[in-house]
């Protein structure tokens, strides 16, 4: 007994290590590792995952049974490996629009298992760059919508409309807001308690999102490409308007601003849900 209540003491001490005082977000997400505990369930897309994304690249935005994890093909929208990069070394994949203003592109999590249940908690998060930073729009986060809907990021908020997530609703703005909307109330683009901007190509930012059964955490880190993100602070606390009654899906979309293909490079998308 002593010397298992020892293994504790020292596996706890090292964790701790691993972890800054800073690194809020350390402190409350789970490990984001599929069957790792029975009470939570997680869904995670990334090379470092072991997903075939490779065979992803085959998989009609239509098709919603052969794979947990879709895609939005239209306009010859494109995915691909990523390897040899300089900020996601251990791993990530590149997601491209079609060529015309307007186009978009997209990857969900077809299980629409996130619910803001008084009883249940959830964690999402995401590690992205982009290649072209004043002319792409993305969203982040939960969505009522399929990926494939047409600039949904951007749509009013109304029934079958309900959101949760980090958006850059334009494309030339540096701006990165939040959105959390229930039917036609909440806000689909409000700035967050500490501002976000992201004004410089490859930029990496890493946002998340904990929904702790009675509110919603927002917290997010952004560095130069070169320079480790490090750790995620809380940044902005929602309590209204949260959407209590929809079965949302985990999102992640692009769309360009100009008339040409734009690139995002995906390092990892997670999310985990208390069953």
């Amino acid at each position: 007994m002593g010397n298992r209540r020892l293994g504790r003491r020292r596996l706890k001490s090292v964790m701790e290590q691993n972890y800054s005082s800073t690194d809020e977000w350390a402190f409350v997400r789970p490990p984001m590792v599929p069957g790792l505990q029975r009470n939570i369930r997680v869904v995670a897309l990334g090379q470092m995952h072991g997903f075939g994304i490779e065979d992803m690249a085959d998989l009609p935005q239509e098709d919603a049974t052969t794979s947990i994890w879709g895609r939005d093909t239209d306009n010859s929208a494109a995915i691909a490996l990523l390897a040899g990069d300089a900020d996601f070394t251990d791993g990530a994949f590149t997601i491209t629009t079609g060529c015309t203003g307007g186009h978009q592109t997209g990857v969900i999590a077809r299980n629409t298992a996130f619910n803001c249940s008084d009883t249940k908690k959830w964690w999402l998060e995401a590690s992205i760059k982009l290649a072209d930073h004043d002319a792409t729009e993305f969203f982040f986060g939960l969505h009522e919508r399929d990926v494939d809907t047409d600039s949904y990021h951007v749509e009013a908020a109304a029934a079958g409309k309900d959101r949760i997530g980090f958006v850059k609703a334009a494309h030339n703005v540096d701006a990165v807001t939040l959105a959390c909307s229930h039917n036609a109330n909440g806000t689909i683009s409000t700035a967050p308690t500490t501002a976000i901007s992201y004004d410089a190509d490859n930029d990496v930012l890493t946002m998340a999102i904990h929904w702790d059964g009675s509110q919603l955490k927002f917290y997010s880190g952004i560095a130069t490409t070169g320079t480790e993100v490090g750790a995620l602070t809380l940044n902005t606390v929602i309590g209204s308007n949260v959407p209590t009654d929809s079965d949302l899906s985990l999102q992640l979309m692009l769309e360009t601003g100009a008339a040409a293909t734009k690139d995002m490079h995906v390092n990892y998308i997670r999310g985990a849900w208390e069953v």
